[in-house]
């Protein structure tokens, strides 16, 4: 009963923002005198015994009499009752007490609380008409009364307007709907010492890097390059994005945005191109947004693979006071999307006008809320307006809630502002069965945030799960022992608990609830009891367990986290020295889960997030026999060639010093598998010399009845050196033999040398992912037959472009007899410059000797522009044959005969513009006398001369 009567009044004090002086809500207590007096009055007049504290008064019903007639006739008749429910009993006790003086009635609030004749008081609240707006197409605009707008604008109180950036695409500051909604830097405005307007003076006025920017900044140009001060659309996408947030309420005009009192701070990150969709800079506009004190940052952008740089990024601007509110992706499907999913920003999960979760938008546990975003409609260029679909557009509509949030409470930290984001949604769970766990807290309510309403969360600042054993590997029947520490963000909890759920049926709770107790704001406490959870026998390999863990105070919600782990895992980590890396059961090194990339660490250095999106083992004879476990010909998923026979296990022995982890695997999973099985080893060794390198040992072996000929191995890496990896550039060091990849534009980024130490030819294939003339594309695809060209041919492109780069390093060809194994050894090194890299390596090849491993001395491989192969070559016939040449840098090229005076005899090929690397062309050996005669190579750099005999 009082639970009851607690939620009706604190619905009736959240539909209006301010007090109404001098009225107070009362429930009186039931079977009074007082109240039987009262009643019998008629429901009115003053009650003496409140006289002596509130002076002259009137007591009035809150529930009229007639309506409550209306209530009991309903009740009784339509569900045939025969005595009133408890709650409409309660409803006639409600009373209103007005009184008048200057008197605080909050004050008199709280002493009738202590009142015999008074079970709850409160300050009424002053109640407003909550209407539309006069914006003509309002009406477009479902979303609003949703997520309860109109009321939400009524506590939002005027003063210093709340600044949302818009990092993206740029914004129309000519839309009429936009007028008094663009943010202006203050300290680009007006006029200088010299008279000068301050936005054109070409003078950095307020000293903050960034000449002119009035406002806003485009940190991509015309260009895609050049920043400048005009960040003016580009895609519309940033327009409309604007509008969402802050287009102009109650102006008569178009549309209202969901933000009241909320200017928008343009920043372009993309192109001039209305077509086009990339992003570049985004680092810098978020921090940008954050040193220009931007309230809150809106990035309906990202991507699904996390960077060590954008975590520090985000980081930093919340640490100035900037919230970061990021889309969650529209692929659909279970996964992260980043900016969003960082820990300190708020991921958006996009829902349609019925509260289910939109078919394009992705879920995730790292999901906190959902907003509207199926047909939002908004402001687009050119006075426009249109409706689009997204997360994207769901994604405004939180950052303008989280703007006036921070209206209404200036004191908030970002911290607190997504706490209060979070706790005032709508739960939708029962909306949309299936995604518990992964849509946040639901969908959200800007009222609720607003006016304080569930003013209490907590958040799980540290989850531990051990097992009895120790080795943090759990496996079927093992029970875990959670230990969580738990710090609450907004109001003072009084009676605190944690209840945990399961989400799935990978994992039984055991223990569910711990005690918490009192827990006052901005502190955090551990659990004093533990938690434990089983995991199932009939649990499947790799399988992700969930549970939830609700925070309670009382009997009310007040914070939930969704804490997952990986049970029966069939990868293992090796975090022996200053490179941390994960090594799967079927070749893949880095993740066990391409391209989600959440089980395993990838490979990191020094405590660095992953700069390893995949590494992948690719095993090959010809074109169509390729046998792998890299991406495929849809570039979100991979081949899935070997199958394990023997899951990754960390392993001491058989090691000098450190650990490795072991794994055995076939090709069984192939339809066309060659028919070969891999005992693989990765060892970590903790020496000083080798602390930034790991060694990787395949023993190959032919399982079958029958020779294999023309045999390729080979690893596909695809490191990501910086943000999203653009500006990467790998290319063959000739002194070190190796492939280094590293970023061209911040040199103290870390830097990965990948070498092949087996005593085989060395095949290598620097692969621009985005294609160039020369290289393949594999965004779009990544068939057999490209895997193959890139395996087999020498090192046939020694230097990629500067883009998002990937690697191909190996060896072969090698001939296996049934029954014979092949050693295949790579050393893996990570540095921040050449030397530690050079010196990482020599030592790693020297110690991979001296444990028995076969490795060839290194002898640089001649590396200048020259003739490397001619067909046949010395004695050539007349006719068709092939030259292979190679090249040190991008340069033309001409290739003819010349006879022993130096004389031209005939020109045979030439080309412009051709990549450095290894070429082979064909050519056409004339019919000329026989006799000696040279092939000469000349390029922009050199000449270069192979001496043949033309014979008949």
């Amino acid at each position: 009963m009082r639970i009851l009567t607690t939620i009706i009044l604190l619905a009736l004090v959240l539909v209006g923002s301010s007090a109404q002086t001098g009225s107070i809500l009362i429930e009186l207590t039931a079977n009074s005198q007082q109240l039987r007096e009262w009643e019998g009055r008629g429901r009115s007049g003053s009650i003496s015994s409140f006289t002596s504290l509130l002076g002259e008064h009137t007591c009035d019903p809150y529930i009229l009499t007639s309506t409550l007639r209306a209530v009991e006739r309903t009740e009784m008749g339509r569900l045939a009752k025969r005595r009133l429910d408890s709650t409409t009993e309660q409803l006639r006790r409600f009373a209103v007490v007005t009184f008048t003086g200057p008197r605080n009635a909050a004050v008199l609030a709280a002493k009738l609380r202590h009142h015999g004749l008074v079970q709850q008081a409160q300050v009424l609240p002053e109640q407003r008409i909550v209407g539309q707006p006069n914006d003509p197409e309002v009406f477009r605009q479902y979303y609003l009364p949703l997520i309860d707008a109109y009321r939400a604008w009524d506590v939002v109180p005027s003063g210093r307007p709340a600044v949302v950036a818009i990092v993206d695409t740029g914004i129309d500051t000519l839309h009429s709907d936009l007028q008094g909604s663009l943010w202006h830097n203050t300290g680009e405005s007006g006029r200088d010492s010299r008279g000068l307007d301050k936005r054109t003076n070409g003078v950095d006025d307020d000293n903050n890097g960034f000449v002119d920017d009035w406002f806003g900044w485009d940190f991509v140009g015309a260009d895609g390059k050049t920043g400048d001060n005009t960040p003016l659309p580009g895609n519309p996408h940033g327009t409309h994005v604007g509008g969402i947030v802050a287009a102009q309420i109650n102006n008569a005009i178009g549309m209202a945005g969901v933000g009241k009192n909320v200017v928008v701070m343009p920043i372009k990150v993309g192109r001039d191109d209305p077509s086009s969709e990339s992003v570049a800079r985004s680092a810098d506009a978020i921090l940008y947004a954050a040193a220009m004190r931007a309230d809150v940052i809106n990035c309906s952008f990202g991507s699904t693979s996390p960077t060590f740089a954008d975590i520090t990024v985000v980081q930093k601007a919340t640490q100035l006071g900037s919230l970061v509110i990021g889309a969650a992706g529209n692929e659909a499907s279970e996964q992260a999307f980043y900016p969003a999913a960082y820990a300190e920003a708020v991921s958006v999960a996009a829902t349609g006008t019925s509260d289910r979760v939109a078919l394009f938008s992705n879920v995730h546990s790292t999901v906190d809320v959902c907003a509207p975003g199926v047909g939002i409609f908004s402001t687009i260029p050119r006075n426009t307006y249109t409706s689009y679909d997204g997360t994207s557009m769901a994604t405004p509509v939180v950052s303008a809630i989280a703007a006036m949030v921070r209206q209404c409470f200036p004191s908030y930290t970002p911290a607190q502002v997504r706490a209060a984001l979070i706790a005032g949604c709508d739960n939708i769970d029962t909306l949309n069965p299936g995604y518990q766990g992964l849509i946040g807290m639901g969908r959200v309510n800007a009222f609720r945030s607003c006016s304080g309403q569930n003013a209490r969360w907590c958040v799980v600042s540290q989850a531990n799960i051990a097992d009895s054993d120790g080795d943090g590997v759990f496996v079927r029947g093992d029970t875990l022992d959670v230990r969580l520490t738990i710090r609450n963000i907004l109001s003072d909890l009084s009676d605190a608990r944690v209840v945990v759920r399961s989400l799935d049926t990978t994992c039984i709770v055991l223990d569910s609830t711990a005690q918490i107790g009192p827990l006052s704001t901005d502190t955090e406490r551990q659990l004093p009891g533990v938690l434990r959870i089983q995991i199932s026998q009939a649990s499947q390999s790799d399988a992700r367990f969930t549970f939830r863990a609700f925070i309670y105070d009382g009997d009310q919600i007040v914070g939930s986290e969704v804490i997952a782990a990986v049970a029966n895992p069939t990868y293992a980590t090796l975090e022996e020295n200053d490179i941390a890396v994960s090594v799967n059961s079927v070749g893949n090194i880095g993740y066990n889960d391409y391209s989600s990339n959440e089980q395993g660490v990838g490979f990191r250095y020094q405590g660095s997030s992953s700069i390893l999106f995949e590494g992948a083992l690719m095993i090959g004879v010809n074109g169509l026999r390729v046998s792998n476990v890299a991406r495929g010909l849809e570039t979100g998923t991979r081949d899935m060639s070997f199958v394990a026979r023997r899951n990754a296990t960390i392993r001491s022995d058989s090691v000098v010093t450190g650990k490795r982890v072991a794994t055995i695997f076939d090709d069984d999973g192939d339809l066309m598998s060659i028919g070969v099985a891999v005992d693989k080893n990765v060892y970590a060794r903790t020496d000083d010399s080798l602390r930034n390198s790991i060694l990787v040992v395949l023993k190959i072996s032919n399982i079958t009845s029958e020779v294999l000929e023309n045999i390729y191995s080979a690893y596909f890496f695809d490191f990501d050196i910086g943000p999203n990896g653009a500006n990467n550039v790998t290319g063959w060091d000739s002194e070190m033999g190796a492939y280094v990849i590293a970023n061209v534009v911040d040199p103290s980024l870390p830097r990965v040398a990948m070498a092949m130490v087996s005593p085989l030819p060395v095949n290598g294939f620097a692969v621009d992912n985005d294609g160039a003339p020369d290289c393949p594309s594999i965004y779009d695809s990544f068939t057999i037959a490209e895997k193959w060209f890139m395996m087999s041919q020498g090192l046939r492109r020694r230097v990629s472009n500067s883009t998002d780069a990937s690697t191909v390093i190996g060896a072969g060809p090698f001939t296996l007899e049934p029954g014979q194994s092949q050693e295949v050894a790579f050393i893996l090194v990570a540095g921040t410059d050449r030397q530690q890299l050079l010196r990482g390596l020599t030592t790693a090849r020297n110690a991979a000797s001296n444990q028995g491993v076969d490795v060839q001395p290194y002898q640089p491989l001649p590396y200048r522009d020259a003739i490397i192969h001619v067909d046949g070559a010395p004695l050539v016939q007349p006719g068709a044959t092939e030259i292979v040449y190679s090249l040190t840098a991008p340069s033309s090229v001409t290739i003819d005969m010349i006879d022993i005076t130096g004389r031209s005899v005939a020109p045979l090929f030439s080309a412009d513009n051709v990549y450095a690397g290894d070429h082979r062309v064909g050519v056409e050996i004339p019919e000329i006398s026989q006799g000696a005669y040279f092939i000469r190579l000349t390029t922009d750099r050199a000449s270069s001369i192979v001496g043949i005999a033309i014979i008949r």
